[in-house]
Order: C-alpha cells, then structure tokens, then sequence
C-alpha cells in the first residue's frame, strides 16, 4: 500500500512569464513549493522498482554465463575432475555434463510437482494475508541464489560446503 511518504528533490524554481504568476496554494497543489518538487508515493515505488530490475539485470549478465561451467566443473570432480573450461572434452567433463543434466532434469520434475501440490495452499494463504507477503518470500528466497552464485563468480567462494 501506499504511505504517505514523500521524497523532496531539488530543482530550479521556474521563473514566471509575463503577468501569469502562480500563488503558494496553486504551486502546493501541483507539489512544488519553495523550489522543491514532492516525489509522490507511487514515483517513488516505480523508481524502487526500476532499481530492483536493473540490478537484477546486473546479477543475470554477470551469473549466468558462469552456470554452465559451476555446474559442470563440480560434477566433473566426481569422475577426476580437470578444467572444464579449457577441456570440455575430456572424459570426466563429458560425465559431469550428463550428470548434471540428469540432475537438472530430476531438479525441475521436483520444483514442478512441488509447485502443482502447493499452488492450492498458497493461493488460500494469499487470500488470507495478501500477495505481497507471499511474492516478497518466494523474491527472498530467490535472492539467495543470485547472491551465492555471486560470491562464488566474484570473489572465488564455494557453494559447496
């Protein structure tokens, strides 16, 4: 929901032309005042919006070319490891490929019969308590996948324990 929540920018007080001069109450209603201008609610929930998306964006171009080769590089260590993104032909890459593919598959078969035996429950919760409460867990949770996998293409840190 939208507060009452108002964000004050500078800007350059308009000069008046000619005799049109505006009064302090035309000048409140149009949320300028004293050479500020009022940032509304919903201004500010877009810019908030905005700032999410683009540093989603940034997670997503920075991450993703680097899945392949996580993903890979660890389940090559099972079958002798190597360097995968040298070598990806060598054997153990090629059986960590289809490892990881036979995990991905078995992965997105589970998230998918966990969301059909779920959906149910969480729409009548959301009835309950809202959307927001339900879209701002399931983002969280979310969050928490682009952030390891940040650490570990930023800063080298394991995902494996």
């Amino acid at each position: 929901q939208c507060l009452n929540m108002t964000i004050q920018l500078e800007s350059k007080p308009s000069l008046p032309v000619g005799k049109d001069f505006s009064t302090e109450s035309e000048e409140e209603e149009n949320g300028v005042a004293n050479g500020t201008r009022l940032l509304d609610c919903q201004q500010a929930q877009k810019l908030r919006f905005v700032a999410v998306v683009m540093v989603l964006l940034l997670y997503k171009h920075m991450i993703y070319p680097s899945i392949p080769y996580i993903t890979n590089s660890f389940f090559a260590a099972n079958h002798g490891g190597g360097d995968c993104a040298s070598e990806p032909d060598s054997k153990p890459c090629q059986q960590g490929a289809t490892d990881a593919a036979s995990w991905h598959s078995v992965s997105e078969a589970s998230s998918n019969i966990l969301a059909m035996l779920t959906a149910v429950t969480l729409g009548s919760y959301s009835d309950r308590v809202g959307r927001l409460p339900i879209l701002q867990a399931s983002a969280a949770l979310s969050a928490l996948i682009f952030v390891s996998l940040a650490l570990h293409v930023i800063l080298g840190w394991s995902l494996w324990m």
